[in-house]
């Protein structure tokens, strides 16, 4: 296993960009190591990766992602993240514990919106972890674990992501954000707003006007966009 993340890391270090380490490094901020891997390059070294433990247990898979994760590496966690949120069978192996693991060093937006919505939130809509888990972390000192609350409610609504749709929740959560300042937080909150509202834009608009004098000022306009024209920002 360590050979392999070894192999892995060797891998994306001789892909490494200096003109994309230098665009990422700004573009998210991180303690984690950036190497500065090109999308196209990421998905080529995912397929091979994916082919190289065709043979290996859905455990074993669970704690190569695991290793992935904790070489503390931003790209190797983005393929830790994927290897298990993409593969049906790989996920529903999971356990809370594994989850708890994969809850590592999440200090940038990348990481935690790869994890909460290919990982996290998927956990949350099959029952692995509970509201009540959900609505500790919402009230979390940190606002990466507050943002990670947030973005989770993402799969519970995203067709394509295997949501159908879950108001409910959503709100449980929306509405012990609606006056947190911390900008990452705003975003997760304008992001699961518009993305419920594909669904279910009157019980949206409903929501944005009982808490319109608490909302940050992002959210109001780009949720508002997002109902009256189908886009965040309309003239892009």
């Amino acid at each position: 296993m360590n050979e392999l993340i070894s192999q892995t890391l060797q891998k994306l270090r001789a892909l490494s960009d200096p003109s994309s380490q230098e665009f990422l490094k700004k573009m998210v901020p991180s303690q984690k190591e950036v190497l500065g891997i090109k999308t196209m390059f990421l998905r080529e070294v995912l397929k091979e990766l994916r082919q190289d433990i065709t043979r290996l247990s859905f455990r074993e898979k669970i704690d190569l992602s695991i290793g992935l994760i904790h070489t503390n590496v931003l790209e190797m966690a983005q393929l830790g993240y994927e290897l298990v949120g993409k593969d049906k069978k790989v996920f529903a192996a999971l356990t809370a514990d594994d989850l708890a693991q994969m809850n590592y060093q999440l200090d940038n937006w990348v990481s935690v919106d790869t994890f909460g919505v290919y990982i996290h939130g998927k956990a949350w809509r099959t029952g692995l972890i509970s509201d009540e888990h959900l609505m500790k972390m919402v009230h979390h000192e940190d606002f990466w674990q507050r943002r990670l609350a947030v973005v989770s409610t993402i799969p519970l609504n995203q067709k394509s992501n295997g949501g159908k749709g879950d108001s409910s929740r959503t709100f449980m959560i929306c509405n012990e954000v609606v006056s947190d300042d911390a900008d990452m937080v705003v975003k997760a909150l304008s992001w699961a707003l518009r993305e419920l509202s594909k669904r279910e834009p009157m019980l949206v608009h409903e929501f944005m006007e009982m808490n319109k004098a608490k909302l940050h000022n992002r959210v109001r306009r780009e949720v508002s966009n997002k109902l009256t024209t189908g886009k965040k920002n309309p003239s892009t």
